[in-house]
């Protein structure tokens, strides 16, 4: 069996967040926030190969 193509690939979604130091408003390591329940950081990994 022969590995013809490898693809690896990386996807990531709010890798950081910048403010000013008096910001007021929703803390963004709560991700358990009903205003903004989205998570802090996504990382996704992948492998395509193809024989």
């Amino acid at each position: 069996m022969k590995i013809n193509s490898v693809r690896i690939f990386v996807a990531i979604d709010n890798p950081f967040i910048i403010t000013k130091s008096d910001y007021i408003g929703i803390d963004p390591e709560n991700c358990n926030s009903p205003v903004d329940p989205r998570p802090l950081k996504t990382i996704a990994l992948g492998l395509n190969a193809k024989f």
